[in-house]
């Protein structure tokens, strides 16, 4: 059964009377609005943004036996369906990934030539 504070991809179906739509909940889709998940709904193809306290009560678990075919007829779309809603800023959830490295930051480039212009009270005098 999904949890609001699930911490792994879920692969379920949200019920509403005879119909059951296959839906993926992934953590890492935090939508803004407290009290929301989002949920990719295969029949729209599409995530959307649903009412944690209405859709709760609607969303099944998959049988055990049929979870590997259910998520591998799934994932494809659901992959493709997060990327576009990302726009590839997520990156996948494996155990192969690494962080990307974050640039060095630049170092500032320092002119430490001494020029007369530093100085009020230098005077052509001083140099002789």
């Amino acid at each position: 059964m999904l949890t609001q504070d699930c911490k792994v991809v879920w692969y379920g179906k949200l019920k509403i009377d005879d119909k059951e739509t296959p839906v993926v909940f992934d953590p890492l889709l935090v939508p803004s609005i407290k009290g929301c998940i989002y949920l990719y709904n295969l029949e729209r193809d599409t995530i959307v943004q649903y009412t944690w306290n209405i859709v709760q009560k609607l969303l099944v678990d998959v049988d055990k036996n049929d979870k590997a075919a259910f998520k591998k007829s799934v994932d494809p779309k659901w992959k493709a369906a997060r990327k576009r809603f990302t726009k590839g800023r997520i990156n996948e959830l494996s155990s192969d990934h690494k962080a990307p490295v974050a640039a060095a930051p630049r170092a500032e480039v320092v002119d430490n030539r001494w020029d007369a212009t530093d100085d009020d009270s230098f005077e052509l005098d001083d140099m002789a």
